[in-house]
């Protein structure tokens, strides 16, 4: 949310920021980052998809989700299915989107309605966005949309495609790219 009103230009926000994201609702989520961020009160967003929300095995539950919102944790949407938005199949182009409607709607609808709060912002699942993509994320009511693009995000960068660093692991070259504010790129 700060990054957006920086956008909006209601909030300054310190040259060299670095906004947390962690994706899917994986229950390593709430029990491993968790515990370090709220122990530094860091704030950092989730990106949860409504197929993976209090389901069982390892994914989050709905009172993990809340005790984190309560510290710092705010909550975006990672569609319905996390199935890539950018994969037409054979569907028709009528069926397409309607199908992206209701991925990037029905994921807002469900978070907004169990979470009591209004989701701003979705992730786009492995990153995978188009122009119709990002056109319907603006039409369903997102204010922005979040790709992996390995880049720093910038205050001309429309909305609908904010970049990202994604790190897994141990990759400390990427790692080292996304915390570097002197290099450019």
């Amino acid at each position: 949310s700060d990054v957006l009103a920086w956008k909006r230009g209601q909030k300054n926000i310190p040259e060299e920021a670095i906004c947390i994201t962690m994706d899917d609702g994986w229950e390593g989520v709430y029990k491993i980052a968790y515990p370090i961020l709220k122990e530094f009160g860091f704030p950092f967003t989730i990106y949860l998809y409504k197929k993976y929300v209090n389901i069982g095995g390892r994914s989050m539950t709905w009172p993990q989700i809340k005790e984190m919102m309560e510290h710092g944790c705010e909550v975006g949407s990672h569609t319905v299915s996390h199935d890539a938005l950018t994969k037409k199949g054979r569907m028709s182009d009528e069926e397409y989107q309607l199908w992206l409607l209701g991925e990037l709607k029905e994921s807002k609808d469900f978070l907004e309605t169990n979470l009591g709060i209004q989701v701003t912002t979705v992730a786009y699942p492995y990153g995978n966005h188009n122009e119709l993509i990002e056109g319907l994320t603006l039409q369903v009511g997102y204010e922005a949309g979040i790709t992996v693009n390995g880049a720093k995000v910038t205050f001309d960068q429309p909305n609908s495609k904010l970049a990202r660093y994604i790190i897994h692991g141990e990759e400390e070259s990427t790692f080292r790219n996304a915390t570097n504010f002197r290099a450019r790129g």
